[in-house]
């Protein structure tokens, strides 16, 4: 892999435009890019490094401040990538990494909220940032283009479907599924809307973590990013939905709240979710005793229709088989799903609720 200086002098496609999400969703591709970062530090040190790599940096000054390094990171990352998007990065930790090379935790706010906490590697003399590339911070990057691409057209079906693919505790696939409750509750079975799950296999893997706190039995077939806990969550999600799928929307917008509160955590909601359940009249004994005799196979099944549509962030929405890219809101979930009737139902006529997010941000 040769990484090479960003040319100021052009939009740099590969930052701002990568992947499927639209410019919308650009920082938060820069962001999935940084959390890779120390994947490639040990090039900077490798004797074979290719040519155009960069070379660290002795400063050398005993007064060297840390902290103004980890200012400028941050105001370069808000003002190139962030701001703009409605989000912004604020100093975590600063520690070095080697000599010349820092690593920056940054945590990255949505909605007043730390949504995630990512590594920025910097040089010290606070000239080269690594995001994939090597990015000048003493220069500004060009500001993304605001003209999106084109959207695929959703597909024409008798009944419309979306397809949700989230962690149960990725705030971003929560704040999806909060405002896709409300179209399953409206258009009921006019529409067919469903929640997947995404695991990771050997997500433990080099010793990274302790399967058992991450893993269903403690293996690494079946492993969630947020702990065990969001896997067997995942998993009573799946149960529910199979067992009454209108209570099971119900039981969504009960659990949600109690989780952005800080009320139910990925540490009790073994316990807790209960409580939400028995709230909307589900059978805790029932989801237990499918869960039972379901989950080995309901996860194989759930891997393999991730994969499919190559969903590993969370959310991934698939309306018609195409990759829903708008607004995370109620109303504009609606719509897509709604465009996807080859005969739109009386019930699309209704409006919902247009509070919610724009598509950024994802957990992957």
């Amino acid at each position: 892999m040769t990484n090479k200086p960003v040319d100021v002098g052009k939009k740099p496609e590969n930052l701002m435009n990568s992947g499927s999400n639209g410019s919308e969703n650009s920082v938060w591709m820069i962001v999935s890019v940084v959390l890779a970062l120390l994947l490639f530090v040990s090039l900077f040190f490798n004797p074979f490094r290719p040519s155009g790599m960069v070379t660290a940096v002795s400063v050398g000054d005993e007064n060297f401040d840390e902290q103004a390094l980890a200012e400028k990171t941050v105001a370069f990352l808000n003002d190139n990538f962030l701001t703009a998007n409605n989000v912004e990065s604020k100093v975590n930790s600063v520690s070095e990494l080697a000599e010349g090379l820092y690593e920056i935790r940054v945590d990255i706010y949505d909605n007043g909220e730390v949504a995630e906490t990512v590594p920025v590697v910097v040089s010290a003399d606070g000239t080269k940032m690594l995001l994939g590339q090597v990015v000048d911070m003493t220069r500004p990057l060009p500001k993304p283009s605001q003209q999106e691409s084109e959207p695929k057209q959703i597909p024409k079906l008798e009944k419309s479907k979306l397809e949700a693919f989230v962690m149960s505790f990725c705030p971003f696939g929560i704040q999806a599924m909060s405002a896709i409750a409300p179209v399953a509750k409206l258009l009921g079975d006019k529409a067919v809307i469903e929640p997947h799950f995404i695991h990771y296999s050997n997500y433990c893997a080099n010793n990274r973590c302790d399967p058992k706190d991450y893993c269903l039995n403690g293996e690494s077939q079946y492993c969630g990013m947020h702990g065990i806990g969001e896997v067997h969550e995942n998993l009573r999600q799946m149960a529910m939905f199979r067992i009454d799928s209108s209570k099971y929307w119900d039981y969504v917008l009960d659990l949600i709240p109690r989780i952005k509160s800080g009320e139910v955590t990925t540490k009790n909601v073994d316990e807790e979710w209960k409580k939400s359940a028995e709230a909307v009249g589900l059978d805790v004994n029932a989801v237990e005793a499918w869960i039972d005799e379901n989950a080995e196979t309901v996860l194989m099944e759930e891997m393999q229709l991730a994969q499919s549509y190559n969903a590993t962030g969370s959310p991934t929405v698939i309306v018609n088989g195409v990759r829903y890219n708008g607004q995370r809101t109620p109303e504009a979930y609606k719509s897509a799903v709604c465009s996807g009737f080859s005969s739109e139902p009386e019930e699309c006529n209704s409006t919902l609720s247009s509070e919610g997010a724009s598509a950024a941000g994802s957990c992957n």
